[in-house]
């Protein structure tokens, strides 16, 4: 089998509604892998900006909805990959404030 990579699945983050705020909060810790795939899920009943930087809106996720980032389907160079880097901090603040539930990310690296 050539060219077999394996995946492996990042503990999952997450944010609860109370701790979301109007500005940028993280959502657990940075990134400690290259990142090829990654999902926000908004389990919460307000509108959520992410962030990469912790200042500027980069990411609109509305409530009750998921956001799938996949960074390398349909690539055309295979042996160049796309990723969010190791150390790589996602951030989270609201758009509409939520009032339950919370938000959770789930990343995806691979070697």
């Amino acid at each position: 089998m050539a060219n077999v990579q394996s995946v492996s699945i990042d503990t999952i983050r997450s944010l609860a509604s109370a701790s979301i705020g109007a500005t940028y909060s993280p959502i657990g810790g940075p990134f400690l892998n290259p990142v090829r795939l990654f999902i926000i899920v908004n389990n919460t009943d307000g509108d959520m900006f992410a962030s990469d930087d912790g200042v500027n809106n980069k990411m609109f996720i509305a409530a009750g909805t998921t956001r799938v980032l996949d960074l390398n389907t349909n690539r055309v160079n295979q042996q160049q990959y796309w990723v969010f880097p190791a150390n790589t901090q996602i951030y989270i603040k609201y758009s509409t404030m939520p009032t339950k539930e919370a938000v959770y990310l789930e990343a995806y690296w691979g070697q």
